[in-house]
């Protein structure tokens, strides 16, 4: 009687069920050898002390076996895998769409323009000196000194006390050159911010212009939103529609012009919700809770209401409490680190101290 099997597995000795990657093979060891070729255990010793050259019992032995008889990585089939993992999958190039050819968004192409509003000039707008400024800045580091228990208070130190414009200046109409100068704002104040992260300092010089690029504009939307929660407190009439920038500027949404002429050929109507976008819309909700944990206005810690007709912490509020009719309120300073203009003076408040 004939045997009808086939030649035996040339890795485990069962029956073999064909010629697999160059090997007479069943379909288990076939499949073992196809996952584990590039793995781990191609560069790993043997796991058990059962294998014996006949048996083996660890993956590590296994392929090593399967390689020994002759089983090769070329005759792997590519292209199969629902994935398309391929090198050809990877590259498929983009269609040709009207707004790729266009290079305007499917929502606007379709809107009427007027022909006389065409815009033939495109602007262009120089970074080249700001960037720079940027380098400088990440040069020469942090202003010394700056004691902090941590990294995360001394980063809070350096945000509640850097330079901020005296007073507020109302924006009615929005041009180029206000969007400039609030890109120059936030982008040379998030590198000043950045130098008192002491773990930053250590990166290379083209690593810190990397993450510069990539965090100032989120770093500008949350200084609005911090500003305008300040602004609120220090105002109690501020209108919710008032948004204010750390650089001193405020403006009321609801009534401000904006000159979009400069960055687009459509007209601002069209471009409202882009605009709006820009804003922080979606975000305006977080100015509420902000308003409730903002920061003490005298020494930058968290405040814990108002006191004494400012926001403060319990701390300054009790020294205040305790030092206003105090010698200190008629000494000068005694420290040359002092800085006035990063203090706020209460004093004219004095009368409420009366009520306790």
């Amino acid at each position: 009687m004939t045997n009808s099997e086939g030649p035996p597995c040339e890795i485990c000795g069962q029956d073999g069920q064909g010629n697999h990657f160059g090997v007479i093979s069943c379909r288990a060891c076939a499949a073992f050898f196809r996952r584990a070729a590039d793995s781990k255990w191609s560069t790993m010793e043997c796991l058990s002390k059962h294998c014996d050259g006949k048996a083996y019992h660890c993956k590590p032995c296994r392929l090593k076996k399967c390689r020994a008889v002759g089983m090769s990585t070329s005759n792997f089939q590519h292209d199969r895998d629902a994935l398309q993992l391929a090198t050809v999958s990877r590259k498929r190039k983009l269609p040709q769409t009207v707004e790729i050819c266009l290079g305007t968004p499917h929502f606007v192409l379709f809107c009427p323009i007027d022909p006389s509003t065409v815009k033939q000039v495109h602007t262009y707008v120089g970074m080249s000196l700001l960037i720079s400024q940027a380098i400088d800045i990440f040069k020469f580091g942090a202003v010394k000194p700056l004691v902090a228990k941590n990294g995360l208070l001394k980063l809070s130190y350096a945000y509640n006390f850097r330079n901020r414009a005296d007073g507020v200046k109302k924006l009615t109409k929005v041009t180029q050159k206000e969007v400039t100068s609030f890109w120059e704002y936030h982008f040379l104040t998030t590198a000043k911010w950045l130098t008192h992260f002491d773990k930053f300092e250590r990166l290379d010089p083209d690593l810190k212009m990397e993450i510069l690029f990539a965090v100032w504009h989120i770093w500008g939307r949350l200084d609005k939103l911090v500003a305008t929660a300040l602004y609120r407190n220090n105002n109690k009439d501020a209108k919710s529609s008032e948004r204010l920038f750390g650089n001193g500027m405020m403006m009321d949404t609801e009534n401000v012009k904006t000159d979009s002429r400069w960055m687009s050929r459509l007209p601002t109507e069209q471009l409202r919700y882009f605009l709006d976008g820009i804003r922080g819309w979606d975000l305006h909700h977080l100015i509420d809770e902000i308003q409730k944990m903002s920061s003490c206005e005298v020494c930058g810690q968290a405040g814990h209401g108002m006191h004494f007709g400012v926001n403060t912490c319990r701390a300054c509020a009790a020294f205040f409490r305790r030092a206003a009719e105090s010698k200190w309120d008629r000494m000068k300073c005694l420290s040359r680190f002092c800085d006035e203009r990063k203090l706020v003076f209460f004093f004219e408040n004095f009368r409420n101290i009366r009520k306790f």
